[in-house]
Formats: C-alpha cells, structure tokens, sequence
C-alpha cells in the first residue's frame, strides 16, 4: 500500500519510508470516525501488521480543532429506522480496529492533538506511543447521549489512579493534555509547533523513542492530582446514587474547597442519561475482573447491543447531534428510578451475537 495524502478522502492511508501513515481528513466533522473511515483503518493495519518493510505506524489528523471528537454516532441515528444492523456492523468493525490496535506487535504512534473523545480515544488511547500537546481536550463524555465509555475505555478508566475512572466516566470530565498523561491515557507532552519536526524525525531516525524523547517537554503539572483526594472519597462509594449522594453533601457545605468541584460533577451527572450513569459504574466494577482490553471490549458491545435496541441511545444523539437542543428526555428519568437488574442484564452474555473478533 503506498497511498499518497488526499484531500478529498475522509481518512488518508500511505507509506513514507518504513512508517505506515493514517491521518484522519474530516476537519469539518472535527474528523469524527465514520463505518468507511473504520473499515479503511483496520485493513492498512491488518496488512502492515505482515509486512516486514514498515516499521512503526503513525496517526494523525488534518485540522488544529480535533484529533478525532468521536465516532460518528450520527450515521447510526440515521440508520435507527432502515437498517439497525448497520450500526452493530460498525460497532463490530470498530472494536476490532480497537483490539488491532492494542494488540499491534509495532510501535503504533498517536499524534493526540486537538479534541480527543469516544472513538478517537479508541484510536489513540490504546496505542503504544500517545503524545498530547497543549491543544488537547481528552473526555469520555457517552452518558450525555445515552451509552456508556466503550471502545475499550473500560480498561483505560479502570486503570486510571484511585477513582479517576468511575469519575471521568460517569462526569464526561474534560482533561487537558497533562491530566490525560497523569490518568493513563496518555505518555509523552509535545509543544504542537514541534508535531511537523517529530513526524519528520520518527519517518528518517532509527530510534521511535530517542525521536519522540527529543522534542518532548518536561510534564506540565496536573490540576487532577490535587484532586486525586477528593475524587477517590466521592466515587468509592458502593453505588452511583451513593456517589452523587455524597457530591450533593459537599455542594452544600460553603466552606469546602472542593465545592465548585462537586457542583460541576452534580450537574454533568445529572445531564446524563441516568442508566447510562449507573452502567457506566457497573461496568467499572465488572472491570476488576478484566486482564485486557479485549475483555472490555466484549461487555461494551454487549451494552451498546442493548442500547441501540432502547430509546436513550438515540434521544441523546437527537439532543446533542441532530437538533442539538441540549434537552434529552431520559427514560428513566432519575438515579433513583433506574433498576440495578436492568443494568445487569445488558452486560448479559448475547449467546451467539457475542462480539465477533477476527484473526
């Protein structure tokens, strides 16, 4: 494959020396990751994970504004009443892609610049070389349209220090550069100006590691760690209410610190849809059995199975996406209505329409 960079495909796939390249072209999407996009990605990856002659794989993105702001669950919206197949195809396609990638026996290099959400994390978070720069904007914020993290984020959050997971999940808390490295998903700080000089070094210099450590900067200080404390007290509690039961005590006491902190996470939980929230905390809890992303990859599509089959899923994508009236109506509309049970059962084994993983 020896594509060279176009500007009319959505995702651009060539070989410069021995460095595969992918660099996502939907700058106008804020390269939002679509079925073909998908598709075009995991073949190069099949193909140069044989092929003796390259070396390493790098992914990029075209545009300042986003590596890549997610999956583009609008195309599955707009399948919900022709073909709902369609979007277990692209999950399918996705998640694959996804296990390629943490599995890739090569240096696999993601350029992290810009915004960095849902799928683009699946692109990136995974890889074995994951540079953010100052422009990065990191969230997994799927409880606002109704599912729960997945592209095998299940694994990332739950590998985050103390409690970052269950708060970066069921928040949608948005991390900049520094705080990405200091939750897991990120390794290596890269000024932006300095992201041509680094493409160029990695593609003619013998050594990934000495090319990437060169041009990288001393790591910004993380405003997460001197939340660490608090984070770990509120989302250590035995359920998602009993978390968001605690937020509500400290918001109401006017001489706490962590005030402001707590009322932010009280209204992004509430701005998500309620089941979601409570999967998304049982799904880290299932985590602690996980030894892969694999694993996480399996009850993730388990639940998006179930939720493309639900209404919450496509109320949100509605609210956020297609009218964008910010104004999902959740069913349940609560924390408090949302049966455990219910939650249980979309993270139920789907018999034979379990996630299939190819060679």
């Amino acid at each position: 494959m020896n594509t060279t960079a176009n500007q009319e495909l959505e995702v651009n796939i060539w070989v410069e020396k021995a460095v595969g390249r992918i660099r996502l072209n939907r700058p106008k999407a804020l390269n939002a990751l679509n079925f073909g996009m998908a598709e075009i990605i995991y073949s190069a990856l099949k193909e140069w994970r044989d092929d003796d002659n390259i070396k390493a794989v790098l992914i990029d993105s075209e545009g300042e504004r986003a590596f890549c702001a997610g999956g583009d669950v609008a195309e599955v919206y707009r399948a919900r009443d022709t073909d709902i197949s369609k979007a277990n195809a692209f999950f399918t396609t996705e998640y694959n892609l996804n296990l390629t990638i943490a599995e890739y026996p090569k240096p696999y290099i993601a350029i992290m610049d810009g915004i960095v959400m849902g799928g683009g994390i699946g692109l990136s978070g995974h890889g074995s070389h994951r540079i953010v720069t100052e422009r990065t904007m990191l969230a997994m914020p799927e409880c606002a349209i109704g599912l729960i993290p997945d592209v095998g984020a299940t694994w990332l959050l739950h590998n985050a220090p103390g409690e970052l997971g269950k708060w970066m999940g069921m928040t949608g808390a948005r991390l900049n550069g520094a705080d990405a490295i200091y939750a897991g998903f990120a390794d290596t700080f890269v000024k932006s100006d300095k992201l041509e000089i680094l493409i160029e070094n990695i593609i003619n210099g013998e050594n990934i590691e000495y090319e990437i450590e060169r041009v990288s900067e001393p790591l910004p200080t993380s405003e997460l760690a001197s939340l660490q404390s608090e984070i770990n007290e509120a989302f250590s509690k035995n359920t998602a209410l009993e978390c968001l039961g605690h937020l509500k005590q400290i918001v109401e006491l006017d001489n706490s610190v962590a005030k402001d902190w707590a009322q932010n996470c009280v209204k992004a939980i509430e701005h998500g849809a309620p089941f979601a929230t409570i999967a998304t905390f049982e799904a880290q809890l299932i985590a602690s059995n996980f030894a892969s992303a694999k694993d996480a990859l399996i009850i993730e599509y388990r639940y998006v199975s179930n939720a493309i089959k639900g209404t919450d899923f496509f109320e949100g994508v509605r609210a956020m996406l297609i009218d964008k009236d910010k104004n999902p109506k959740w069913n349940p509309t609560s924390l408090e209505q949302v049966s455990i049970d219910d939650v249980k059962a979309c993270f139920a084994s789907l018999g034979d329409k379990e996630l299939i993983f190819e060679k």
